[in-house]
Formats: C-alpha cells, sequence, structure tokens
C-alpha cells in the first residue's frame, strides 16, 4: 500500500473489517449489576481486579475519539461490519493511547461530536498534520479541539481554581461541564442536572483502557460544592455524561479534520482473522456542466451549492501537504523527515536512504 501511494500519487481506498473491543466492568451496583443475577465471566489476571468476583463484558468500538483504532489482541474478535476509509500517508513512529506503534493515516467520513456510528456514542478526529507528529496538543486544538472528548477538559483541584484568582489565568479557559446522563454507555443517574462540574482527575483503571473520572461540582444557586466519581469506564464514555455548554463549543473545523489512525497490527489482526481487505484507486472525470461555475440551464445546482464550502488552510502553509513517514528514512538521517507544504490538497514525501533529500509527489 506504501509503494502505491507513492507510485500513482492518489490516496488508496480501503475497504476494512469493523469489530468490537471486549472490555471487562466489574459487576458492581454503580453499573446496575448484581452479581446473584448477572451472567458471570472470569475477569482478567490483573491485581486490579483482585477483589472482584464477577465481572460483565461490555462490547466497545474500536476507534477512539481520538481517532485511533485499536484491538486487544488476545481478545476474540466480534464482527460488527465493514468500512470504508481513505488512506493518505502513514507514520512508522507514532504510538498510540494503546501502544500500537506505526500505522496509516486515513480519512474518514465519520462526522465529530455526539451521536451514534458503528457503535460510537460520540466521536473525535484529528487533522493528518498531528498524526505525522508535525503539530503538538495545543496547536491541534486550534483546528481540532474535540470538545465532547474528556481529554479536551482542562483539570483542576478546586472550584476555586477552575474559576478565580491567579490559578484559574494559569490553567487558562476551563470550561464547565453540564450533566447531560445520556445512559448510553452507562446506566442513567451518574450526575445531577441542576450542578455544574469540572474536571477533577482521571486515573487508569487496569491496563485495558479503564479510567475512574472524578469530577468536582457546584450549585450556583446555594454554592455548595462537592466531588463524585464515575464506575470504571473509558474515556470516551465520559463525552456521554458530562458536556461543556452549547454556547462554549467550539468545534472541529470540517475541512482540517476527519483524520484517523490505523495501526498497523490492527490491519494485519484482521486481515488474518476475516481477510477480504481491499484497496483501490480510481479517478473520476466530471462533466465541465457539473461544476456551478458552469451551470447549464437545464439542471438544478441548488444542493451542489448548499454543500460546497471554500477549502480552509490552517496556519499559513498553504492547502495542508501532509508527509508519509518511513521508519527506515528515520533511521537514517539526523533530522526528523520535515513537514511538505505545497498548493496542492495533499503530498506524500519520503526521504532517501542515506542521503536526506526529500522527494514529494502531489495526491
Amino acid at each position: 500500500m506504501k509503494q502505491a501511494l507513492i507510485r500513482n500519487g492518489r490516496p488508496l481506498s480501503l475497504g476494512i473489517t469493523m469489530v468490537t473491543v471486549p472490555h471487562f466492568l466489574p459487576c458492581i451496583k454503580a453499573l446496575d449489576c448484581e452479581p446473584a443475577t448477572a451472567v458471570c465471566e472470569p475477569c482478567p489476571l490483573e491485581r486490579i481486579y483482585s477483589d472482584v468476583d464477577c465481572c460483565i463484558i461490555v462490547e466497545k468500538p474500536m476507534v477512539t475519539m481520538k481517532g485511533e483504532w485499536f484491538l486487544f489482541q488476545d481478545q476474540v474478535m466480534e464482527l460488527e461490519g465493514g468500512h470504508a476509509i481513505n488512506i493518505v500517508g502513514w507514520n512508522d513512529v507514532y504510538k498510540t493511547e494503546h501502544g500500537d506503534v506505526g500505522g496509516f493515516i486515513v480519512r474518514n467520513t465519520w462526522a465529530d461530536g455526539l451521536g451514534t456510528a458503528h457503535g460510537l456514542k460520540a466521536r473525535g478526529s484529528h487533522t493528518a498534520a498531528f498524526f505525522m507528529q508535525d503539530i503538538g496538543d495545543i496547536d491541534e486544538s486550534l483546528s481540532c479541539p474535540n470538545p465532547h472528548s474528556a481529554r479536551s477538559w482542562a483539570a483542576c483541584e478546586s472550584i476555586a481554581s477552575c474559576t478565580e484568582g491567579i490559578m484559574a489565568i494559569e490553567l487558562g479557559s476551563v470550561t464547565p461541564l453540564n450533566c447531560i446522563d445520556l445512559g448510553l454507555a452507562l446506566p442513567a443517574g451518574q450526575c445531577d442536572k441542576s450542578l455544574q462540574y469540572y474536571m477533577h482527575n482521571t486515573t487508569e483503571w487496569g491496563t485495558r483502557g479503564l479510567f475512574i473520572g472524578c469530577f468536582l461540582s457546584i450549585n450556583n444557586q446555594t454554592g455548595e460544592s462537592g466531588e463524585m466519581c464515575l464506575p470504571p469506564a473509558t474515556i470516551d464514555d465520559m463525552a456521554t455524561i458530562f458536556s461543556p455548554p452549547t454556547e462554549d463549543l467550539t468545534l472541529n473545523i470540517k475541512e482540517l479534520c476527519g483524520y484517523n489512525f490505523v495501526p498497523y497490527s490492527v490491519i494485519e489482526a484482521m486481515e488474518v482473522r476475516f481477510g477480504g481487505m481491499a484497496t483501490s484507486q480510481f479517478d473520476i472525470e466530471w462533466a465541465k456542466e457539473s461544476y456551478p461555475s458552469m451551470a447549464s440551464h437545464q439542471y438544478d445546482y441548488k444542493l451542489v451549492k448548499e454543500s460546497t464550502r471554500a477549502l480552509r488552510c490552517d496556519r499559513g502553509e498553504g492547502c495542508a501537504a501532509f508527509a508519509a513517514r518511513p521508519q527506515e528514512a528515520a533511521a537514517s538521517t539526523n533530522r526528523r523527515p520535515r513537514f511538505v507544504s505545497g498548493q496542492r490538497p495533499l503530498c506524500i514525501a519520503r526521504v532517501q536512504r542515506g542521503g536526506g533529500a526529500v522527494e514529494t509527489q502531489s495526491l
């Protein structure tokens, strides 16, 4: 696939299998679970489960709100369906939250925010430059803030440090959270809709993507404050419990975001298990009458005009050229392969072994 990207100078369409990922949750009252009536499964052999006699398996999506795809390689994969995405590049040194190193950068079609798609209750994404590691979290937040993701919520030690004084200034803008309590990923009743909340901290619960999320609360009418913690859940589950106020939301820029990262190990595991993965490249040649600028009186262009937006380009670098980054190139040069800019919407770059010269091809 890498060779095809470089040789043909165009993105690759990829038909990929999708599965669900099993998570082992402790059977506790906070999860509306009673061991006497639950369908108990043996818990993983981890220290965190040492006092847990009953676990329940909950199937979760294989894509996080960070736009990273993942699997637990030692668990049975449950086939969910299939999906089509575009491969636009790769990075052999990017490491995901779940520890996978190296993979393809893909453009996806899911809208970011709350809502369901392929089992996801909330979705997020990033720019291709982020997955190329050409920009960091702060710069990325200007384009893809992912406001519904708990990864984006600033944490503070107290209500006062969230809202006033020098600590609030040092923390920057700390967005309050509303209790939406959708009852999608966790049982309803996790929070009080009459209170305002702030992120306090998240603590890993085991090694399989579960966290304890704790939040500060305040009653703005009485001034009474408190703290509450969610039961073990994924970071993404928290988006179904809390959300920044609608008026404070800064949404992802559609033209720049929408990229995901699919590790090589995920693709290989699904291909070995299910097969049927396919890639293709093709060009579509449009008739001149397809464009509103050359409109023909016999056609109605209303829908075309309504769905057409100007391409936004970030940081004054032109309409993003995003580089593919072979591992051997990083090993053979003393500097990182550079971010390549150009006038075309997308470029692929490679660093030649031993020389450090950069070759680019437009997509």
